[in-house]
């Protein structure tokens, strides 16, 4: 919505005026200068790139396994939600989660099957 034509022309016209301006180009020495200072660099890398070792063993599973992901950065952010997701689930307060995680981890009052009479588990069966 906000490009229009009337910008593309005016673009256009700015770029067909450096073009056709013979002092703006580039000195022809100065281009052969340029390109052969990239060929060097071409083949500097093209030296220091070195080719896979067919006797190197391959990656682990594991590691496999991280890359599909996304490397480190991302199980970096795995693993710290899943640290906040745990922290959360301990912390919780008590208007968020009114027993937080104290019936799984146990409370100060035991409760055993001796305390229960007959007539509590029975209560309906009199004979």
């Amino acid at each position: 919505m906000t490009k229009t034509d009337r910008d593309m022309d005016m673009l256009d016209d700015l770029f067909d005026g450096a073009v056709s301006d013979p002092a703006l180009a580039p000195s022809p020495d100065f281009m052969a200068r340029v390109l052969a200072d990239a060929e060097t660099h071409q083949e500097v890398m093209r030296a220091a790139s070195v080719s896979p070792d067919p006797t190197r063993r391959s990656k682990g599973k594991l590691f496999r396994l991280m890359h599909s992901l996304g490397g480190w950065p991302t199980l970096a952010g795995l693993a710290t939600a899943t640290i906040a997701g745990v922290w959360v689930g301990f912390s919780a307060t008590f208007t968020v989660l009114p027993d937080a995680l104290t019936d799984v981890l146990g409370s100060t009052d035991d409760y055993y099957l001796t305390y229960l009479d007959s007539g509590y588990v029975f209560g309906d069966e009199e004979g």
